[in-house]
Parts: C-alpha cells; structure tokens; sequence
C-alpha cells in the first residue's frame, strides 16, 4: 500500500488523527505514572517523529495525500529539536517538561482541528 492510499480519504485522516490522540494520551499517561520500559520508548519515538507536526499542520490542506505526514516528521522533530535546544541555552534541562508541554500543546491541537473540521463540514 502507497502512502498515497494511506491518506487518502478525509475519513483516514481522521484516523490518522485519533492515532496521534492515543500516541499522545498513552505516553503522557505512562510517563505521569513514572512507567518505564519499552512500551514508553516505541511511544515517545512515534511522538516525537510524528504527532507535534501532524498536529500543528491540521488546518493545512495539502496537495499530496502523503504531503501531509512528510511534513508532520521534519516539523515534529523540527519543534522538539528546538524545544530542546531552548532548554540548553537557558541552562535549564528538563524533558519532561517538555514531553508534558508538547503533548499537552499536540492533543489542543489536535482536538481544535478535529472541532473546526467538524464545522466545516
């Protein structure tokens, strides 16, 4: 299957989207819970290659179906790259401020998407 066919339809998009929901929600539960193991590290590699970008460009539309989930890996390690550096410069590191402030940050995103998708439609 192309990734083409993967995005697609609207209806997959919306899937792609309650994914990165369920990404989000789980890891930050995890983490919260001070969960460590495998489970947790697959999650924060699926969060931080694909969910912050897949959030941010929700109202994009785009021309590609796969445009979409290119654009979401670079700007999702983009936005973490940055965070990350910020912390460094500033003298202050702490990543898991940054996980809760980017999940919490994603899943708004996400769920503003969703809401005026809703609308629109």
């Amino acid at each position: 299957m192309s990734i083409g066919k993967l995005f697609s339809r609207r209806t997959d998009l919306g899937l792609w989207d309650v994914g990165a929901a369920v990404v989000t929600s789980s890891l930050l539960i995890l983490s919260g819970l001070g969960v460590s193991g495998l489970s947790r590290t697959v999650l924060a590699l699926v969060f931080v290659t694909f969910v912050p970008g897949w959030a941010l460009l929700g109202q994009v539309r785009m021309a590609a179906p796969g445009t979409r989930a290119a654009l979401a890996v670079a700007l999702s390690f983009t936005v973490c790259s940055a965070g990350a550096l910020a912390m460094v410069w500033v003298g202050q590191w702490h990543p898991q401020l940054l996980l809760d402030a980017l999940g919490a940050m994603s899943l708004a995103a996400l769920f503003l998407s969703r809401t005026s998708k809703d609308q629109i439609a």
